[in-house]
C-alpha cells in the first residue's frame, strides 16, 4: 500500500488520495521541466493504479516513465520502470514477458554497480 503523505498539512491517505497528490506534482515537474521528477512520479502513479487493480492504466504509466527515463539516460528510474512492467507482466500472466523486463533491469544494476537495483 502506498504511504500516507502531508500536504499543505492535510494527510493523504490511500492510493486515491495518493494519486491526486501525484497528479498535482508531476503537473509542476513539466511547467518546471524536471524530466526525472516527470518519470518518478508516472511511475509512483503506475504504482497507485496497480494496487487499484487499474493494470492498464498502471502499465501506461510505467511506460512512460521508462520512456523519459530512456530519453533522459537515466539508469536507475530505467531499471525501475522495467522492474515495475515486469511485476505487472507476472501479475497478467507468468510469461517470458516478465522475465525481459527483470532481466534489463538487473542489467542496468550491473551496468551501473547499483545493489539496490539487482537485488
Amino acid at each position: 500500500m502506498v504511504a500516507q503523505h502531508r500536504s499543505i498539512g492535510t494527510p493523504i491517505r490511500g492510493p486515491r488520495g495518493h494519486i491526486e497528490y501525484l497528479r498535482q506534482a508531476l503537473t509542476i515537474a513539466r511547467e518546471v521541466g524536471d524530466r526525472r521528477g516527470e518519470a518518478t512520479h508516472l511511475g509512483n502513479l503506475g504504482d497507485c493504479h496497480a494496487d487499484l487493480g487499474q493494470t492498464q492504466t498502471a502499465i501506461e504509466h510505467y511506460q512512460q516513465a521508462l520512456n523519459i527515463a530512456r530519453e533522459i539516460s537515466h539508469p536507475y528510474c530505467e531499471a525501475m520502470a522495467l522492474i515495475n512492467r515486469g511485476t505487472i507482466a507476472v501479475d497478467q500472466r507468468p510469461s517470458t514477458e516478465a522475465a525481459d523486463y527483470y532481466q534489463g533491469a538487473i542489467q542496468i544494476g550491473e551496468q551501473t554497480g547499483s545493489a539496490q537495483v539487482r537485488s
